[in-house]
């Protein structure tokens, strides 16, 4: 939505009744193509002529359709000046109409003098405004905070004056071509205690947390229903400790390139969560193997009689029940992949991706296992490489598609380059 601010208080124009009888249908239905130009999905902008158009319809219509247009705001491609003259004239019925902000971030690059740091916060300085004029917002995309004080923003009294019900989602990214966490877990601890209702939290280039706050003030938000982990330094064993309890039903999983967290833990964190977790994605391509017990060594006198022992990686996992699961997307390195393929219960799995699986035959036999143990699956996606398809016979391939056509599972394969 465009933040130019429209006349509030200019007479309504006159317009013909379009030629499909709009204004004709019912109003439930009415509302239903409006919301339906609003919608924002990746290949599908809100359509704001459309929208725009359909609110002159009469004043019903407009009533909701302004409800859509301002439901969601970008403000960070706007310019200090601009922003200045929304908070001028915005009027309060449209302030009351916002429920989410995307601040983006205040720069697309790091600062390299005092007067680009002086510039990010005096923008920092305007956004704080902003959320303070916003009664209504319930969700706020931020980029990043300041360099050199990412507390000034989480501290500013502004920006806190309505916590009580305020945020619902928190998102941080990180700055194109700029590798290092612009916030640590210490930081992040006093965020997550000034938004005690978050319900959405994506964490993207984290740094480490030295007073071990994060893992306890995490736990802690009740509301939380979707956790996304990128890159995340502060995510390690401290999240498990003493078979820590959530008081949050997670539904939502995303884990990505956490280095402090190995599979073991990993799989420990999805066993604390498992009651209500829907959807669980791993992306974890160069996961530590599990961990399991020593193996006893054949003694001197037996050793050329007993066969060698197994490496950790072709051991199972203990069964790993997750009864609400639905979606599961996996990347791991092939012997963890299988070993959790082999692990999982979901009864209520409808779709499963798997990148890179094994090129052992062990890899698609657990797939196929899993598919046969999933009485709702639909659909199968698998991501494979040049090496996957050179170490696969036609046999382990045509087993994977038959267990899927017994089933009337859905089957589709993508071709990796390289």
């Amino acid at each position: 939505m465009d933040i130019d601010v429209p006349p509030t208080s200019a007479p309504m124009p006159e317009y013909p009744s379009p030629p499909f009888c709009f204004k004709s249908l019912p109003a439930e239905l009415r509302f239903s193509v409006i919301e339906s130009f609003g919608q924002s999905l990746p290949d599908h902008p809100p359509d704001l002529d459309t929208l725009r158009s359909l609110s002159l319809v009469d004043r019903e219509c407009s009533r909701f359709a302004c409800s859509v247009l301002w439901r969601r705001v970008e403000f960070h491609s706007k310019s200090n000046e601009q922003l200045e003259t929304f908070l001028q004239h915005i009027a309060p019925n449209r302030r009351a109409l916002i429920r989410e902000a995307d601040l983006g971030g205040a720069y697309q690059r790091a600062p390299t003098d005092d007067a680009g740091m002086q510039a990010i916060q005096q923008r920092f300085m305007l956004y704080m405004r902003l959320v303070e004029v916003l009664p209504a917002l319930s969700s706020l995309d931020i980029k990043a905070l300041p360099f050199t004080n990412p507390i000034l923003v989480i501290t500013a009294p502004t920006l806190w004056s309505t916590s009580s019900s305020f945020n619902s989602t928190l998102r941080t990214l990180s700055i194109s071509g700029y590798p290092q966490p612009l916030i640590d877990g210490d930081t992040l601890s006093l965020v997550f205690n000034r938004f005690p209702l978050l319900s959405s939290l994506s964490l993207t280039l984290i740094g480490p947390c030295l007073n071990g706050s994060f893992a306890p003030s995490l736990r802690r938000l009740e509301r939380l229903r979707r956790l996304e982990l990128r890159n995340v330094e502060c995510v390690d064993a401290r999240l498990l400790e003493g078979g820590a309890t959530w008081s949050a039903d997670i539904k939502e999983l995303v884990i990505s390139d956490c280095t402090n967290l190995d599979l073991d833990s990993t799989i420990q964190l999805i066993r604390q969560l498992a009651p209500t977790l829907e959807t669980l994605d791993l992306l974890m391509e160069h996961a530590a193997l599990p961990l399991h017990p020593e193996i006893p060594l054949p003694t001197d006198s037996d050793s050329s009689l007993a066969p060698p022992p197994p490496s950790p990686s072709s051991l199972p996992l203990a069964p790993l029940p997750l009864p609400s699961l639905h979606h599961l997307s996996l990347e791991l390195s092939p012997s963890p992949s299988t070993a959790l393929l082999l692990a999982l219960h979901a009864p209520h799995l409808t779709s499963l991706t798997v990148l890179h699986p094994s090129p052992s035959p062990e890899g698609l036999a657990a797939i196929v296992g899993l598919v046969e143990r999933s009485p709702q699956l639909m659909q199968v996606r698998i991501v494979v490489g040049r090496e996957t398809l050179e170490g696969t016979t036609q046999e382990e391939v045509e087993a994977l598609v038959g267990g899927c056509q017994r089933r009337g599972v859905k089957l589709g394969w993508d071709l990796l380059d390289g």
